[in-house]
């Protein structure tokens, strides 16, 4: 009987450790914390997470639109993404997709604002099975175009 109840018991707490393990929240550094309060004041529906071990990434809402920004762990800001609707793209940028991707869709776009690249309109686009990942500026130029599996661009880089 003892043993039984040491196995219920042992199986709850390997249970209860498991699901802490799940919800555990992001520890921000205050230097991050401030640095977002002070670029993004007024921000709603804030939900921290861990890009890398050195970049943290907040989702919320601003104004009734859905963004999100991410900062280096000494809290410099290194990009912002705004989610637009697709109708709202200009006509450079469409007409550049319809021309170089024919037969793809839209799944994500989004106005991206950087330190180190500029601005530029960031679109996940898909075609059966390809997903891409395009920047394409103002008047419609493609900057970048990597898989979706390789985000970080190596080797899959097309500068048209």
């Amino acid at each position: 009987m003892k043993k039984q109840i040491y196995l219920v018991l042992g199986g709850m707490f390997g249970l209860l450790v498991a699901l802490s393990g799940c919800s555990q929240k992001v520890v921000v550094p205050d230097k991050v914390t401030a640095a977002f309060k002070t670029q993004f004041t007024g921000a709603a529906k804030v939900k921290w997470s861990k890009e890398s071990d050195k970049e943290f990434e907040a989702e919320f809402h601003l104004a009734g639109i859905e963004m999100s920004a991410n900062f280096t762990e000494d809290g410099q800001w290194i990009e912002t993404e705004t989610e637009i609707p697709k109708k709202d793209l200009p006509a450079a940028v469409t007409d550049t997709l319809n021309a170089k991707y024919p037969g793809f869709r839209i799944e994500e776009a989004a106005w991206t604002e950087t330190a180190g690249e500029g601005s530029f309109y960031e679109l996940n686009i898909e075609k059966k099975r390809e997903e891409l990942i395009l920047h394409i500026d103002r008047q419609g130029q493609v900057l970048k175009s990597v898989t979706e599996e390789n985000e970080e661009g190596e080797g899959d880089e097309d500068n048209d």
